[in-house]
């Protein structure tokens, strides 16, 4: 095979420079390459071909009524034009293949308020939080490689904390407040460039703040017409260990009043969960999947890497009537009520409705159990302790409730501890914490006899 002077002169260089034999190797891996694209045309029609990150952010910004973006002419293995133009392409203008194209979150809340102009406010609140989550979705995968546990504390201990207690020696500590002030950032942000969303931080109480028990401050936002709860980072502890973590968010109608200020939106947020017009939660995990409800059917959207666009996966997702899996914290099981106690017993032996053992799962991140018993279907829990948590450790406001909205809408049921719809329950603080029981609604009728004392 004859090769070109410019392979040539390629090789000769490399030779000439790399005159000890440990560097023929490397050589040889280095320019091998280079001499198979001068020929072939691989490496050159690849990048050429293959959309960068910066071109899909022009992608974004697309209206859902415009044509796919230009592709190039360049001939290729990898025909990814046809690929790309199907998130595009409106439904009715499909090849005639048989099968509906996919589509984008976008192109999808553009219809849905063409069908349903009330919720027309809500578009720009929605747009904003899944821009977001495409970030913070960033930011998560990056944790590890961004932000070293062993020399995290650096800046932290140079601030005169010489005698700081054991746990801000945790480099969770550090990675947790680090992955929450990002992520906080990050929906503020997106959430101010919309022009018409403005938003306030209430302070969380720091009261032993360990790792296991830090809790970011509920970002609320609010315009005209709505006033939205959002918990930018859900399960940031997990981060560093490669276990899912998740955004939750809710929106109310916001009450005309004259006088806007920080006590008066502290009152207006504080609504039961029944209330809410909107609410869902972005999952970060081996995908990114946005899962919401506009107060009917639930969606699930899954964030395609290629084209960096939320595609439709779960259309009118629905959890199934029973499942075989519970899921809760049995560390703390010494301080549970009886109730409770008993239907688990029963679960575990299977003795209860269905005569079926179920098994126990459990990651530790609310929005991913939540995600894995919305789709398998089961019980989540987390009861209160008598011993450690009396109230449970779960915020009603800006975590249990827009969960329960979902499971709501998608055919389960969520309660309290007493057995009353979780939904009706009203927070009287931003922060406050409640039991809460969510899943499948034959498993929640059976827990609700052990609960209201209708089971021996």
């Amino acid at each position: 095979m004859c090769l070109g002077n410019r392979s040539i002169a390629i090789w000769l260089v490399f030779t000439m420079v790399f005159q000890n034999k440990q560097y023929y190797y490397w050589c040889f891996v280095a320019v091998v390459p280079l001499l198979i694209s001068s020929h072939i045309g691989v490496v050159t029609s690849f990048v050429t071909e293959t959309p960068t990150f910066a071109a899909t952010r022009k992608v974004v910004a697309l209206s859902p009524s415009l044509s796919p973006p230009p592709t190039t002419s360049t001939s290729s293995s990898l025909e990814l034009s046809n690929y790309d133009s199907e998130y595009y392409t409106p439904t009715e203008q499909s090849p005639q293949s048989g099968t509906q194209s996919p589509i984008t979150l976008t192109r999808f809340l553009s219809q849905y308020v063409k069908d349903h102009p009330e919720l027309k406010d809500l578009e720009n609140i929605l747009l904003a939080v899944q821009m977001a989550c495409k970030t913070i979705a960033n930011l998560v995968n990056r944790a590890g490689l961004v932000y070293s546990i062993q020399h995290s504390t650096t800046d932290d201990i140079s601030q005169g904390a010489v005698n700081e207690p054991d746990y801000k020696s945790d480099g969770r500590y550090y990675s947790m407040k680090r992955l929450d002030k990002l992520s906080t950032t990050v929906l503020k942000n997106a959430l101010k460039f919309t022009g018409t969303v403005q938003m306030i931080v209430p302070e969380a109480k720091e009261i032993a703040e360990q790792p296991g028990q830090h809790q970011p401050g509920v970002l609320i936002a609010y315009d005209q017409d709505n006033i939205a709860c959002l918990d930018p980072l859900d399960g940031s502890g997990n981060a560093d260990a490669s276990i899912c973590s998740g955004t939750v968010f809710g929106v109310f109608e916001k009450a005309k009043t004259e006088e806007i200020n920080e006590e008066t939106l502290f009152e207006a947020v504080l609504q039961p969960g029944r209330n809410m017009r909107a609410a869902g939660y972005c999952l970060y995990s081996s995908a990114t999947v946005l899962v919401f409800t506009l107060g009917a059917s639930v969606y699930g959207f899954t964030l395609d890497p290629q084209i960096q666009e939320f595609v439709l996966t779960h259309d009118r997702l629905t959890i199934p009537a029973r499942g075989n899996v519970y899921s809760c914290n049995e560390a703390n099981s010494e301080g549970w009520g009886d109730s409770w106690k008993a239907y688990l017993k029963n679960l575990k032996l299977g003795q209860g409705e269905t005569q079926q053992r179920y098994a126990l799962r459990y990651v530790g991140s609310m929005v991913g159990d939540i995600h894995r018993t919305l789709l398998y279907g089961g019980v989540f829990a987390y009861p209160s302790s008598k011993l450690h948590k009396p109230q449970g450790n779960l915020q009603l406001l800006y975590k249990s409730a827009p969960l329960a909205f979902v499971m709501h809408h998608a055919g389960g049921k969520a309660m309290d501890e007493s057995g009353d719809d979780l939904l009706n329950k009203r927070p009287e603080r931003i922060h406050q914490k409640s039991p809460c029981f969510l899943g499948s609604s034959e498993d929640m009728d059976e827990l609700k006899k052990y609960l209201t004392g209708l089971q021996n």
